[in-house]
């Protein structure tokens, strides 16, 4: 028979707001010190306190927007199809150092 492990005596029988979530959330108010970037999209929760990573983020999401008001609004020109080049290496680029950033954070 597994051993069963008993919570402290004087424990509270009121859950605290994250165990009713059911999900632990470290996006949310005093949660995370320092931290410069929060997004709270519902299902999506993200926070950071690495101002570069926050930028890098930023920043890739205003160039996909760009690409995607070209692609559905001024596609077929030479100037429309140089811009999408050069903005797809823009979002490479941004993308690379917002994932270098969190595996740098995260290794420590």
């Amino acid at each position: 028979m597994p051993q069963q492990i008993l919570p402290p005596e004087h424990t509270s029988p009121v859950p605290d707001d994250d165990t009713k979530l059911g999900i632990p959330d470290h996006t949310g108010p005093g949660k995370a010190g320092g931290r410069v970037l929060r997004l709270n999209l519902g299902i999506v929760k993200f926070g950071t306190d690495n101002t570069t990573q926050a930028i890098a983020l930023l920043l890739s999401v205003l160039v996909l927007a760009l690409i995607m008001i070209i692609v559905f609004w001024g596609p077929g020109t030479p100037q429309s199809n140089d811009l999408l080049s050069a903005l797809k290496n823009i979002l490479l680029i941004t993308i690379g150092v917002a994932v270098g950033n969190g595996i740098q954070a995260k290794n420590g």
